[in-house]
């Protein structure tokens, strides 16, 4: 007896979570196309080349804001450090990579569980990670903030079956203060789960002292991150420069948002190959939640009219991310990734509605069905708008070209000397294996105004760089003085030291 308990409890645990090697191999499939990957040698972008030398910085006891100019959140390059520490040439920030996948799709998978079976739930995960598989590997700020925000809808989602726990709401103040410190403006998001669970809480009529118990607990959370991170910020001296550069500047600069801009944002967001599934998804919920109110069933399709109301609660975080990320200043292509969460309750409804019906027919054979149905309608969408060039592939030439620019910074500088980079290059984060112990990042932005480059040119007259070098394409995106003062800055006193189709690089007289 012992025996056969025991091997068919075994059988039942492994049958339980066969979902869990799935989604390893899942996030492996999905990690091999990060340029973090040291077998495909692919180029870093710009901004990546910014966090990772600003990381290396940190470990050779340089500090953000002030040796370094950048206005991402120091958690940011805190991350990225601790992935340095973990391996050389990147590998320990891939393996950080691979976890943050994985938690990413562990807690999608959790959020689908709540509404559909494991297989429906782990193809809903699939579905939305192949749709397009390289954008959860851009190993930008937003990579390293999805998994706090899939988290967080998953506690909101938990608290909205269960009853409100001051734990989890003070767990989701805590990811909403972190996500601050990486890139503050998605903060809105978090400002959007407190709003909405503190009007699910009138709309259940529950007590003020449990409502204040909710305010209290995921204002306690965002006090906590945001304590360890000042703490941070103190100790290292940091704090004055990091308010002037990060919070300061910032909010300076930022653009003011008009609805006409909001709307095309809205659409460039939506613009992905499962906006099909989820419109089809959103007819499938219009059409059960009318025939629950008026058939009065307890189930129709599977789904309690409670359930109904539980995914028309998510529609409206849906919208509320949606809205929140949406500006014209966030329009680049991996902004879509913090938004890509909207689809994991629409598709595992679709596909737990599609596999009830199913059912009606026959039992066993109507499970299958209903799964098969689901990836069949999953995969038309996706061969029908998916680009196949996406899964190859290809030698970045870039990665070469930074590498061998790097061997002749090596041979022609010292430790004390100086570094700038006119407009981002790739070669950045390998000048951080060089010797030179300081670098100027010139920005490379048109909300950059005649004060801010009088100092950064004063800076550079003062420090005299030994190498500067130019992107290829490093004139894009700045003002005419900005260009002027920069060919000015190296015309008497520079000569060109390497040059490829990327990059030029100048160095010293």
């Amino acid at each position: 007896y012992v025996k056969y308990f025991g091997e068919h409890l075994m059988k039942d645990s492994i049958r339980k979570k066969i979902w869990i090697p799935g989604l390893l191999l899942l996030t492996l499939f999905v990690a091999f196309y990060s340029p973090l990957n040291p077998v495909t040698e692919k180029a870093l972008t710009t901004d990546q080349a910014v966090f990772f030398t600003i990381a290396q910085g940190i470990l050779n006891g340089d500090l953000a804001y002030v040796d370094f100019f950048d206005h991402k959140g120091p958690l940011l390059y805190l991350i990225l450090a601790a992935g340095l520490l973990l391996g050389k040439s990147l590998i320990g920030n891939f393996l950080l990579e691979f976890l943050i996948i994985f938690i990413s799709a562990l807690f999608m998978f959790k959020i689908a569980r709540m509404f559909a079976g494991k297989w429906i739930s782990f193809l809903t995960v699939a579905v939305i990670f192949l749709s397009d598989i390289t954008l959860f590997t851009t190993s930008n700020s937003e990579e390293y903030l999805y998994p706090l925000l899939v988290i967080s809808v998953y506690l909101f989602l938990f608290q909205l079956r269960r009853g409100i726990k001051y734990l989890w709401t003070a767990g989701i103040g805590f990811c909403g203060m972190l996500v601050f410190f990486i890139k503050y403006n998605y903060c809105l998001i978090w400002a959007a789960l407190g709003i909405l669970m503190f009007l699910i809480m009138l709309g259940r009529r529950e007590s003020w002292k449990k409502v204040l118990g909710m305010c209290f607990s995921f204002a306690g959370g965002m006090a906590v991150a945001a304590v360890l991170m000042g703490m941070y910020l103190l100790a290292t001296g940091s704090f004055s420069a990091f308010m002037e550069t990060y919070v300061l500047y910032s909010l300076h600069y930022a653009e003011a948002t008009g609805i006409p801009e909001r709307i095309q944002c809205l659409k460039y967001l939506l613009a992905t190959p499962l906006f099909g599934l989820l419109a089809i998804s959103s007819l499938a919920l219009v059409i059960l939640s009318i025939l629950s109110l008026v058939r009065r069933k307890e189930k129709i399709a599977g789904f309690t009219g409670e359930m109904l109301g539980e995914i028309w609660i998510f529609y409206l975080l849906a919208a509320a991310i949606l809205i929140t990320t949406a500006s014209p200043g966030q329009s680049w292509y991996y902004y879509k990734q913090a938004t890509m969460v909207i689809y994991t309750v629409p598709l595992a409804f679709l596909g737990q509605a599609f596999m009830e019906i199913c059912k009606k027919w026959q039992e066993k054979a109507g499970k299958i069905l209903g799964v098969v149905a689901t990836a069949a309608i999953s995969l038309g969408v996706l061969v029908s708008q998916v680009d196949p060039q996406a899964f190859l592939i290809q030698r970045d030439e870039r990665f070469q070209g930074a590498m061998n620019l790097c061997a002749v910074i090596q041979e022609t500088c010292g430790p004390k000397d100086t570094m700038i980079s006119f407009s981002n290059d790739c070669t950045m984060y390998f000048y951080s294996e060089c010797p030179p112990a300081s670098r100027i990042f010139f920005p490379s932005a048109t909300i950059v105004d005649d004060a801010l480059i009088d100092e950064l040119m004063g800076d550079l007259r003062e420090k005299r760089p030994r190498i500067v070098t130019f992107q290829s394409d490093w004139k894009a995106g700045l003002s005419q003085r900005m260009i002027d003062e920069a060919e000015d800055f190296i015309k008497n006193d520079y000569e060109i030291i390497y040059e490829d189709v990327y990059r030029t690089a100048y160095i010293r007289k």
